[in-house]
């Protein structure tokens, strides 16, 4: 089961964000993938990640239909449920944001 601490938050904020967080694996609540981290955005109050979406995820706001489009993503404490950075993986909420699996 992945871990969520304040010492993993800790040692997160000194590091480049995009350069660290970059290939983590993200899953939702159900431990389903979906994708891989490519860059993070430091927006006022309003963090993100952008991902690759894994096959099958795409954003709901996106028209693209074949998945090939990165999606962006709050990165927030509130929405994070597991934070592994030995394993590399992050777990989110997913309820609140577009991204559903195609059919």
């Amino acid at each position: 089961r992945m871990s969520f601490g304040q010492e993993a938050l800790e040692e997160l904020a000194q590091e480049d964000m995009g350069a660290y967080l970059s290939g983590f694996v993200l899953f939702d609540e159900n431990g389903t993938e979906i994708g891989r981290v490519t860059d993070y955005y430091d927006y006022p109050n309003n963090p993100c990640i952008e991902i690759e979406p894994a096959e099958g995820v795409r954003s709901s706001l996106s028209d693209v239909e074949d998945g090939d489009s990165s999606i962006l993503i709050p990165f927030q404490e509130q929405f994070i449920i597991a934070f592994d950075p030995e394993q590399r993986k992050i777990q989110i909420i997913t309820e609140p944001f577009p991204i559903r699996r195609s059919c």
